[in-house]
């Protein structure tokens, strides 16, 4: 019985790592060919990318749903993130990026909050 108890929280944290490791492989890869040259274009320079937190969406007014098989032949996911820019004058904004996935290919990002246009 205790090698069982072992082998699930193992199998657990891995799991967990493993999300991890994508969502961050996710930002990574939207930082750099998307975000960045967003802000680039807009006379903006990037300061941080940080985690919305567990079932949050940021500045999106969306509700977020858990599902084991996608509705409606849905298989688009949306991961989201706080982005901090600021340009030479100093002056610092915080938006939103939604970033759509599919299969973990990054399919395009949204932009949200005071002073994105």
């Amino acid at each position: 019985m205790l090698k069982v108890i072992i082998i699930l929280i193992v199998a657990i944290a891995f799991i967990i790592a493993i999300n991890v490791l994508i969502y961050q492989w996710i930002i990574y890869k939207s930082k750099r060919k998307f975000i960045i040259p967003f802000l680039e274009t807009n006379g903006w320079m990037l300061v941080d990318i940080s985690h919305v937190g567990f079932f949050n969406t940021g500045d999106f007014d969306e509700e977020i749903g858990c599902s084991v098989v996608s509705e409606m032949g849905r298989t688009v996911n949306h991961t989201y993130a706080f982005v901090t820019a600021s340009n030479s004058n100093g002056e610092i904004i915080k938006f939103t990026a939604k970033i759509a996935t599919v299969f973990f290919l990054i399919s395009g990002v949204e932009y949200k909050g005071i002073g994105i246009n």
